[in-house]
């Protein structure tokens, strides 16, 4: 290259330079002087992108900035702790749906009673017999003086304070009354002459099932009281005259005897009562009752039917055994 061509250049280069740094200081000159610290520059980029746009001041703000107060009134909520995983329990062996040992057993106990019923009902029997090619007629009148009582059994809590229960009876005493008669005259027909007499010592025995349906209610922590209700299956046994013997004295006559069956039926009656207890131990209970069981049976006696009622007020005392 030619050297006045040389220097051409180097005059057009360095006066292109004068000029541009004349342009820049009158703007410099005019900034404010509280401006944001220069950013140092970057190397030029080659592309054409733009530079991305500045992050929201929301964001660029310190991490350790506290948090706004909170409003007045509003709980302030705490970081949930995370769950803690708890070992594995070993099984108990225990039932998963009730409290230790609320088994069958724990909710079965037993009973024994003793004691008495006062009174049994009364009854009359008709009888006929043979004599003398005619007719004897003669009625006894039972009056029972009641007997010893002996009752075992047993109940199961079903729900809560109800329970089912059944229970065996046994009740046992003499009867006796009066009897009265018409007996033929061995010579005049048709001419019956009255006799007198009583008679003693007539077994009767009643066995009765009781079903029952109980609620308990607890007084306090040791006694409590259940009222029971169900029906009552009877079975009667009974002593009973079927024939007379006489001692013919001239035209009067007297009772030398009587002839006696054992008889017995079944029927169905109801139970009502009272029953209370006293615990003294975790099992073991001490109690009473009162029950009153009714119904009746038809005796089929050899010198007629006998209708009979049974039962009557019943009361007695015992122990009571829980398996809890």
């Amino acid at each position: 290259m030619r050297p006045a061509s040389v220097l051409l250049l180097v005059v057009l280069f360095t006066a292109g330079t004068a000029l541009g740094q004349a342009s820049a200081a009158p703007q410099d000159a005019e900034a404010p002087a509280a401006t944001a610290p220069e950013e140092e520059p970057s190397a030029p980029d080659s592309s054409t992108e733009p530079p991305a746009p500045a992050a929201p001041a929301a964001a660029q703000a310190p991490a350790s900035q506290e948090p706004p107060d909170t409003p007045a009134g509003k709980p302030v909520e705490k970081p949930v702790d995370e769950p803690v995983e708890k070992p594995a329990e070993k099984p108990s062996g225990k039932p998963a749906s009730g409290r230790a040992g609320d088994g069958f057993l724990s909710r079965l106990y037993v009973h024994l009673n003793v004691g008495g019923q006062p009174t049994s009902p009364d009854f009359s029997a008709r009888g006929a017999f043979p004599l003398y090619d005619e007719t004897a007629t003669f009625e006894t009148r039972g009056e029972a003086g009641g007997g010893v009582l002996v009752d075992v059994g047993g109940g199961y809590r079903v729900w809560r304070r109800a329970y089912a229960a059944i229970s065996y009876s046994r009740v046992s005493g003499d009867v006796g009354g009066p009897l009265t008669g018409l007996i033929p005259h061995p010579l005049i027909f048709d001419s019956p002459r009255p006799i007198t007499g009583s008679v003693s010592g007539l077994d009767h025995v009643e066995h009765a099932v009781h079903l029952q349906a109980i609620w308990r209610h607890p007084i306090n922590n040791r006694i409590d009281v259940g009222v029971a209700l169900g029906p009552t299956i009877f079975n009667v046994s009974q002593d009973l005259v079927s024939g007379l013997q006489v001692t013919e004295a001239g035209s009067s006559v007297s009772l030398a005897g009587t002839t006696i069956e054992n008889v017995s039926d079944t029927g169905i009656g109801f139970n009502v009562g009272v029953d209370g207890a006293y615990t003294l131990t975790r099992r073991l209970t001490v109690g009473a009752f009162v029950r009153y069981a009714g119904g009746s049976v038809d005796l089929p006696g050899s010198a007629g039917a006998v209708s009979l009622d049974a039962g009557g007020v019943q009361a007695g005392a015992g122990v009571r055994l829980r398996f809890r």
